[in-house]
């Protein structure tokens, strides 16, 4: 009677093990990792200052545009409000991009 106790203790032990071992090898690291808070040490790793100085020109491209298009007589009121419209939003985004793109200290 105690071996088959036995036995089956030690068929139930395995199982667990292996069901355990089994799930961890399926996991993915990144989901076994999920709760690491890495703070201040996490660092991009590309040179967004590139980045952010051809966001900056293209920002500035998009004004010089705005100013043209507020000036431009040939087109109607209409006409410039829907551009304009159309280049503000590229602007928004733009700047969203930058945001995105500077540390979270660094106030612009």
């Amino acid at each position: 009677m105690r071996l088959i106790t036995s036995v089956k203790n030690f068929f139930v032990y395995s199982l667990v093990l292996l069901i355990t071992v089994c799930s961890l090898l399926l996991t993915p690291p990144n989901a076994l990792a999920a709760s690491v808070d890495f703070g201040a040490t996490q660092y991009i790793a590309f040179d967004t200052t590139a980045s952010i100085s051809q966001i900056d020109e293209l920002i500035a491209y998009y004004r010089e545009q705005k100013l043209w298009i507020s000036k431009n007589e040939n087109l109607s009121i209409d006409a410039r409000k829907e551009i304009l419209k159309e280049i503000n939003s590229e602007i928004n985004a733009l700047i969203k991009d930058k945001k995105a793109l500077l540390p979270t200290n660094v106030i612009n």
